[in-house]
């Protein structure tokens, strides 16, 4: 099976403490049989002036096909302000792919 992201995204793209936002992934699992599943694991980790500040991960069967998800993140009343990196993480038992994106805490 091979996987791939295609598009990462934070909603909105700026925030402030208390707020949700939603982190998207656009990716596409490509299995040798299209009728079957596989197991994906989502993992997000959320980085903040280095440190690691949040790391949501869910499992989910795929087959075959491209798939949108989304993860609500919920800011803490104390968020600092500034850049947060976060990157997403597909895999399965044999393939992996990441990519990062910058959310802004005002």
């Amino acid at each position: 099976s091979t996987i791939r992201i295609e598009d990462v995204s934070a909603s909105p793209a700026t925030a402030g403490p208390g707020d949700t936002v939603d982190l998207n992934a656009t990716y596409a699992v490509m299995t040798p049989d299209p009728e079957g599943e596989i197991s994906v694991t989502e993992i997000r980790e959320i980085r903040h002036a280095g440190e690691l500040v949040g790391r949501p991960e869910i499992t989910v069967t795929r087959s075959g096909g491209t798939y949108i998800s989304s993860v609500p993140l919920i800011l803490p009343n104390d968020a600092g302000s500034g850049e947060y990196i976060v990157t997403t993480t597909v895999q399965t038992a044999n393939a992996k792919d990441s990519r990062s994106m910058t959310l802004y805490v005002r």
